[in-house]
């Protein structure tokens, strides 16, 4: 057996000696080949009506940047997006490179929403294949935007269009976007955002005096199972239709602290849990919990919206006994209103029993959480009541009495400013801009003849935090104090929307005008968070 192995061990050796004598030295060594993908950011298309366009930069750490006649390569790619196939199997990812080309052109057949993409590159030789993710944002005319709430024709149907902007920033108006199968709606209030990180997340609601529904928050269109009567309260035969809400936030950061209605025939209700899930109950304007109503208030509720939240309160109007009265979330007994106690003689600036009568009531950012309330006195005459409630408190800070201003005592509508005392107010075709603080009238707007207003609003974003929102740029931000100016003339589809800069003298200057709505009686953000 030695023997044998020696012979092996030797054999062996010579194998590697002539195998070391025949090695000349002429290797042909090849570059290992890299590739650098870039894709490129944002990119957008509105839902079934764009394509998917892009092409990204390839670089080869051998030849360079390929160019897209090179033949040597094959591209690819897919979009992350389940559907059944034509043999009824769910695939996870759609081919929309099917031609195998760098540059990818594919039509945008798929609904609104943040789709991941899956990119790569082959090298035909080496069969190496290299890859890269990115995102593609395909976006539709209802996913943000301007909700426009009119009332069209003599019967007050209400219809819902929405301004919204295509991939290339250019403006798109929305006519009727809840559709022919909607339920008839009619003599619409409120389009009201309600932003929410709980389980079920945000909810926008569409209010009016023949029913209040929640709207698909993708689509915005509605259907009769979504009636707040079935989705929103304990009792299904709850007496009246919702007609005003008000979401109010002591600083919450996940979603509002409570949400507060008031129905059609004056009663108010409020969600009394944080959590979701929670339902409206009984009514509020009781004399002791869980009785019937013993009066009726306003069609209002205002709050602080200081962003984050500083209230857990809401202010309401009794018009049956003509008085402030107040609701405080966090309150012992808070399944009933209570009546605000006048302050001493010293801060005392008015009576909470006014006995006058409801006119107008705007919730505003302004000293932190000022809610501004315009009453009639039996003389005709209107007054402006400052109530502040930031800090959970109700504070009376203000009182504009004897306001001589052209027409504010017949103003079809009323809005206020968040950063600068001003009052605006509208009457026929003109618009009012008040210096509250020197009780001079800064500027008269005349809008072109024929027109008449309808609606004053600034629209103060809702998210629990403004930093939530996708878009938290300044210049997006700044659209919280643009005037929001409605009017129509006269025509079914006679409405139009302007919005309005304001300075710091309260000039009002032209920004923006849309045309088609009804009577518009709300425009609300459709706000996206990030």
């Amino acid at each position: 057996m030695r023997i044998i192995n020696k012979y092996w061990v030797m054999l062996a050796c010579g194998f590697l000696g002539v195998s070391c004598y025949e090695d000349k030295g002429n290797y042909d060594y090849a570059e290992i080949e890299t590739i650098e993908i870039t894709l490129p950011q944002n990119i957008a298309v509105m839902s079934r009506a764009e394509n998917i366009v892009f092409e990204p930069k390839v670089v080869s750490s051998v030849v360079g940047e390929l160019t897209a006649d090179n033949s040597n390569y094959e591209y690819g790619c897919k979009i992350n997006y389940s559907h059944l196939n034509e043999e009824n199997r769910t695939e996870l990812w759609v081919d929309i490179d099917p031609e195998k080309e760098k540059r990818i052109d594919y039509f945008a057949d798929f609904p609104a929403g943040s789709y991941a993409i899956w990119y790569w590159v082959t090298n035909k030789e080496t069969g190496i294949t290299t890859s890269a993710k990115g995102r593609v944002n395909v976006i539709s005319t209802t996913s943000e935007g301007w909700m426009v709430l009119s009332n069209i024709g003599e019967d007050k149907k209400a219809r819902l269009d929405i301004i919204s902007r295509d991939s290339k920033g250019n403006a798109i108006v929305a006519y009727g976007v809840m559709g022919d199968k909607s339920p008839d709606i009619r003599e619409a209030t409120q389009i009201v955002m309600n932003p929410s990180m709980y389980y079920g997340g945000e909810s926008i609601f569409l209010l009016s005096r023949t029913g209040g529904y929640r709207l698909n928050v993708s689509s915005l269109t509605t259907q009769e199972s979504d009636n707040m009567k079935l989705t929103d309260f304990i009792l299904s035969s709850t007496e009246g239709e919702p007609v005003a809400l008000t979401i109010i936030n002591s600083g919450n950061v996940a979603g509002p602290t409570s949400r507060f209605c008031v129905t059609s025939v004056g009663n108010a209700y409020a969600i009394r849990s944080s959590t979701s899930g929670s339902s409206f109950e009984t009514a509020l304007n009781t004399d002791v919990g869980g009785n019937d109503p013993t009066y009726q208030v306003a069609p209002a509720a205002g709050t602080s919206l200081e962003r984050p939240g500083n209230s857990a309160c809401a202010l309401l109007y009794d018009i049956t006994n003509k008085r402030f009265v107040g609701w405080n979330f966090y309150a012992t007994d808070n399944n009933v209103l209570f009546s605000l106690v006048n302050p001493d003689d010293v801060t005392k600036k008015f009576d909470y029993t006014t006995g006058m009568t409801f006119v107008d009531m705007v919730s505003t950012r302004f000293s932190r959480g000022l809610v501004y309330t315009i009453l009639q006195d039996s003389h005709n005459q209107r007054h402006v009541y400052g109530i502040n409630l930031s800090g959970s408190r109700f504070t009376q800070e203000s009182l504009y009495s004897n306001i001589s201003s052209e027409h504010f005592n017949d103003a079809k509508d009323y809005a206020f400013h968040s950063q600068y005392p001003f009052m605006f107010y509208c009457y026929d075709n003109k618009v009012y801009s008040y210096n509250l603080g020197t009780g001079t009238l800064n500027e008269t707007l005349t809008l072109p003849a024929g027109e008449k207003t309808t609606m004053l609003k600034f629209n103060l974003f809702m998210n629990m935090q403004l930093s939530y929102l996708a878009d938290h740029s300044d210049e997006f931000l700044s659209k919280q104090f643009d005037l929001i100016v409605a009017s129509t003339t006269g025509e079914e589809n006679g409405g139009i929307v302007r919005f309005y800069t304001i300075d710091s003298s309260g000039k009002m200057t032209l920004k923006e005008e849309y045309k088609g709505f009804g009577d518009v009686v709300d425009v609300t953000y459709r706000e996206v968070r990030g």
